[in-house]
């Protein structure tokens, strides 16, 4: 009788341990859910002769704008300005260098800035690991913090001028990308399900 009752409480303790989600369980969870090309991404930037910049515009784009300028992957010459307004025209145009990060993705017509909207390669990612996780058994979920290894081309600048990165669910440091609050699920026969990775980037 005590060697049965061993057994069931053996067979629970190990029940138990394989429905934990431990560190490796998740990130072959993450890592099945990204699969194994990295996630891209892209940005667009103006382009045209006579660009039309707004005096609030301006002032969040000249930085970036002058890096990719500096860099050498746009010629950027100042046109005109309009004093009543103070919107600045200038001629933003790609350089050859800047040309190998275009994609093959439709170029958009922006006739409000009088320019075309051209998409760049701007980063991609690949999984690192994962950091830490926040077990909450009452509701069968947990809360992964990860890490993931970003590659920037130089038109990553103009990121946060058009979706920014950077939220209070993630922030970059040293290459890498840190995401909080992945979700994951407990089922009920099946073990742990982790939500779409690419909802995230």
């Amino acid at each position: 009788m005590k060697k049965i009752l061993a057994f069931l409480a053996l067979g629970l303790l190990l029940g138990a341990c394989s429905d934990k989600l431990t560190s490796s369980k998740a990130e072959k969870l993450i890592q099945e859910s990204l699969g194994k090309e990295p996630i891209e991404d892209n940005v667009e930037i103006k382009i045209g002769e006579e660009v039309r910049f707004s005096y609030y515009d301006f002032i969040a784009e000249e930085r970036p704008y002058n890096k990719l300028k500096e860099d050498g992957m746009i010629e950027m010459t100042f046109i005109r300005e309009k004093p009543w307004d103070d919107d600045k025209y200038y001629s933003v145009q790609l350089t050859d260098k800047g040309k190998k990060y275009l994609t093959n993705l439709e170029v958009r017509e922006d006739k409000y800035n009088n320019c075309k909207l051209y998409t760049m390669k701007s980063h991609s990612i690949r999984f690192n690991k994962v950091e830490e996780i926040h077990l909450i058994p009452e509701r069968n979920i947990a809360y992964v913090k990860a890490s993931f290894k970003i590659d920037t081309t130089p038109f990553f600048v103009l990121k946060g001028l058009n979706k920014g990165l950077t939220s209070e669910r993630e922030h970059i440091e040293n290459g890498l990308v840190y995401k909080y609050n992945i979700p994951f699920t407990k089922l009920e026969e099946k073990g742990w399900k982790v939500e779409p990775i690419h909802f995230y980037f």
